[in-house]
């Protein structure tokens, strides 16, 4: 959640209820202590259970993240450790495996 004070409120309104508009939840403050909130009118339940702290949103962008993952994917294939499935096996071979050692 940001924060705005009543004057850039005041001056930037239509950016503030835009952002609003787009999902984003804005407090607002005078002299630094909040006062009220803008917020979208309809939340979506992700953004409920954040708000509530059932979850927590990933402090990265899922782009940023994807990227990360590769280049730390490749570090590693690149001294020789093996990354990921190396089995050859397809996800439904491993659950299908998974179950039978299971009876």
């Amino acid at each position: 959640m940001s924060t705005v004070g009543i004057r850039a409120l005041k001056q930037n309104a239509s950016e503030v209820v835009a952002r609003a508009a787009k999902g984003e939840t804005i407090e607002i403050t005078d002299r630094g202590r909040p006062v009220a909130k803008i917020v979208p009118l309809r939340t979506s339940k992700y953004q409920e259970m954040v708000e509530s702290g059932q979850i927590t949103p990933p402090s990265l962008p899922f782009q940023t993240f994807v990227e990360e993952r590769d280049r730390l994917f490749s570090e590693l294939a690149a001294q020789g450790i093996p990354t990921g499935n190396t089995s050859g096996l397809s996800m439904e071979q491993i659950l299908e495996e998974l179950k039978e050692e299971r009876l």
